[in-house]
């Protein structure tokens, strides 16, 4: 009769050390089991070799002996996976799932995976790391290593100080057109990103461009609404032009105010260029671990499935790289003296001021991710660093019939046109704040939308370079750098690691 318990003890024991080698998931997570070569930890068949070994002592029943085969190089090629079912076998495997074997010694009327050796897996800490790695959104993974993003984006940029432009001249205070009557509206743009790891997915390259392309937006008046006469708030009259007519040589003044009609139109445009080194980023983009940190026997449970390493609700992350953004703004007032229409005709006389300023230098930034569920997370990031801003400014007065020119003859720049080119470097700072939620679609494909605000201080706006005497062409060519600009608005697109 003792002999019978045992027996019956060993029979028990052994299947439960088989079905639990065979376990791949939290009853939480979804139902996609893996591989037993696509994450669990070898400690987990250490264990099941031990309580067999155990069995084998003193036990006259059957013995439960470990498989001889040790698991394939999961870096080999292998069958892909079928869902449960679809060939009516095993579990997730089917009957002719390759490396099964033939489970009849003990009692099973399935085939069962074997049980592999433990140095049939490495560890990023050894040295010896396979392309396994950690859990995220819906279960264990393949490591290939490449990665990347499609996004879409729509952002606005922030008013900046106010600028007028012209007033009634029978009501002082009735300023009519300022800079923000023609403020950026909502634009579109793209952001593509390409990226791979290496040293055992503990880090990374990553190159990213995004852009935004907007078109431009325009303020109009005319001399029906106002009370007097519709004139411009600038000091033009050291200035001279000839528009051919017939007129003769006369100040600027005398096609900015009475006008007919003034407009006022603005324009911008934004690249940004990065290339990062990463590290210990979310486990979405793989890595050996928790962080790269390894698969290794004290890894535990997972919170998003327990394939044996160890994939904490909560993964952070840091970067170091370098940035080139670009910002381009330009400006156009213009005036009409004869009608309400703007055909190029040389009576109609403009005020043009366009800045570009290059940013580029090192930056520093960080990451984090939050799991609420096996399959969706929030995140954030943010980026920020010091710049070198080259900068490139060119304002003009004049119209069809050429540059307008400095008419004081008490002036060291009497004759000289209104046609200024110029360049300068200066120190700007620079940074980025992204926060987004993520769904995760399947083990290499999400789902990502959020908000993202960029703010750059050290910065030249068109709107800031008019000097306070158009005859002062030196003043005219010091950049105005000391303005800000913050860039906000959404993205959303899809992120992929293959």
């Amino acid at each position: 009769m003792r002999s019978f318990f045992k027996k019956c003890g060993a029979y028990a024991l052994g299947v439960a050390c088989v079905a639990g080698s065979a376990y791949a998931q939290e009853f939480r997570s979804p139902s996609y089991l893996p591989h037993y070569g696509q994450g669990h930890s070898a400690s987990r068949y250490v264990a099941a070799n031990s309580r067999s070994a155990i069995l084998q002592e003193g036990t006259e029943g059957p013995s439960i002996a470990p498989a001889q085969s040790p698991l394939p190089n999961p870096s080999a090629a292998a069958t892909p996976l079928a869902p449960q079912g679809i060939h009516g076998g095993y579990g997730y495997y089917g009957e002719h799932a390759p490396g099964m074997t033939n489970g009849a010694s003990l009692g099973l009327t399935h085939d069962a995976p074997p049980l592999p050796e433990a140095e049939s897996f490495g560890t990023c800490g050894d040295g010896t790391c396979s392309d396994v790695v950690s859990s995220y959104g819906t279960g264990c993974h393949h490591h290939c290593c490449w990665f990347g993003s499609v996004r879409g984006l729509i952002m606005t940029l922030d008013d900046e100080n106010e600028t007028w432009y012209n007033y009634d001249d029978v009501n002082l205070e009735n300023q009519i057109i300022s800079s923000h009557d023609a403020d950026m509206d909502w634009a579109g743009g793209v952001e593509a990103r390409i990226g791979r790891w290496f040293n055992c997915g503990q880090n990374g390259i990553e190159l990213i461009y995004w852009g935004i392309y907007s078109g431009p937006s325009e303020a109009n008046v005319t001399f029906d609404d106002v009370v007097g006469t519709l004139n411009h708030v600038f000091t033009f009259n050291s200035l001279s032009y000839d528009d051919g007519l017939g007129g003769g040589v006369q100040a600027v003044d005398s096609w900015f105010n009475n006008a007919q009609r003034q407009r006022l139109v603005r324009d911008w445009e934004f690249h940004n260029v990065e290339l990062n080194l990463i590290t210990g980023r979310n486990t979405f983009m793989g890595g050996c671990g928790a962080n790269g940190a390894g698969c290794g026997p004290s890894m535990g449970s997972s919170y998003l499935g327990d394939c044996g390493c160890a994939s904490p609700r909560l993964n952070v992350g840091w970067l170091a790289g370098f940035r080139y953004f670009r910002f381009d703004e330009s400006l156009l007032f213009s005036s009409d003296p004869t009608d309400m229409v703007f055909d190029g005709a040389p009576d109609e006389l403009h005020y043009a001021s366009d800045v570009e300023n290059n940013l580029y230098g090192f930056q520093l930034g960080g990451d984090a991710e939050f799991f609420i569920t096996p399959r969706f997370s929030l995140s954030g990031a943010t980026k920020m660093g010091v710049f070198e801003n080259y900068m490139r400014l060119r304002q003009f007065v004049g119209g069809a019939n050429g540059a307008a020119w400095v008419n004081d003859p008490a002036s060291p720049n009497f004759g000289l046109p209104y046609d200024i080119n110029s360049s300068d470097d200066e120190i700007a700072f620079l940074g980025e704040l992204d926060a987004s939620a993520n769904i995760y679609l399947t083990n290499n494909l999400r789902l990502t939308g959020g908000y993202r605000v960029v703010a750059a201080n050290g910065v030249a706006r068109a709107n800031g370079q008019q000097p306070y005497n158009f005859d002062d062409l030196v003043g005219a060519r010091d950049i105005n750098d000391r303005d800000t600009m913050v860039l906000h608005g959404a993205f959303g697109g899809i992120e992929f690691n293959y």
